[in-house]
Order: C-alpha cells, then sequence, then structure tokens
C-alpha cells in the first residue's frame, strides 16, 4: 500500500501522509525517517477529520518549511492527509477568478434590465399596431 500511495504522490505532485488515530506519523511521502516527526494529532485538518470525517485548512508545513492545502480523511484505524503546494500564485488565481466571476454577474444583471426594456418597447408596439389594425377592419 505504501508503494501505491509514494507512486501516486509523485505522479500527482502532491504529500501524503498516514497517520495513526494518535497522531504518530506512520508514511510521509516527503520525509525518509518518520521517527524524527512530531505527533500529528493537533493539525487542524486532522482534528476536524476527528470531528467530521473529513478536514482541510492551509498553513505552513512545520515539517517542510512550505505551504500546503491539507485535507485529511478519516478512517477506523488511521488518517490519510493528501497535502498540495500552495503559493502566492495559487492565492493570486483564485483572487481573480472571484472578480471576474463578480463581473460577469454584474453583466448579467445590465443584460437583463436592458433585454426588460427592448421587451416592454416591442410589445407596446405590437399592441399599438394590433390596435390601429383592429380599427381599420372595423372600418371595412
Amino acid at each position: 500500500m505504501i508503494d501505491s500511495l509514494t507512486a501516486m504522490a509523485t505522479d500527482l505532485d502532491i504529500r501524503v501522509t498516514v497517520i495513526r488515530r494518535d497522531g504518530t506519523v506512520v508514511f510521509d511521502s516527503e520525509v525518509g525517517d518518520v521517527s524524527t516527526m512530531e505527533n500529528h494529532i493537533d493539525r487542524p485538518e486532522v482534528q476536524e477529520a476527528i470531528r467530521s470525517g473529513k478536514g482541510s485548512n492551509i498553513r505552513k508545513s512545520e515539517t517542510t518549511g512550505r505551504s500546503y492545502y491539507y485535507y485529511a480523511r478519516s478512517y477506523p484505524d488511521y488518517f490519510v492527509r493528501a497535502a498540495a503546494f500552495y503559493d502566492v500564485a495559487v492565492r493570486e488565481t483564485l483572487h481573480v477568478e472571484r472578480l471576474f466571476i463578480a463581473f460577469l454577474a454584474l453583466l448579467f444583471i445590465l443584460f437583463s434590465v436592458v433585454l426588460m426594456v427592448l421587451t416592454r418597447r416591442v410589445a407596446e408596439t405590437i399592441t399599438i399596431t394590433g390596435s390601429r389594425l383592429n380599427v381599420l377592419l372595423c372600418r371595412i
């Protein structure tokens, strides 16, 4: 199982950690000697996984010193935690996406108002034209 976790972590460029229920790390794809790692039971994503079965957090790793997005999932005998590198470029990209969505929402509202005004004018024109046609038909 550890071999397949190592292969998966390498292929996906993620960090995978297996943690016992007592917080002892038994595997980490970026650390060769896990016996030197401290207990992980107090990590925010692990605490959330204890409470709800899964947890996530964005923070700097005490082991590697890099910032990661952590996702932990609880299993009966252990936790499996995946971590993706999280840097300033990722944060800026997420921020730009939010601005783009807000811009699209504003455009949607603007076009909706324009379409309502145009639809109302076309309906008034049809009503006026229909009334004139009725008057003409009544005279015949």
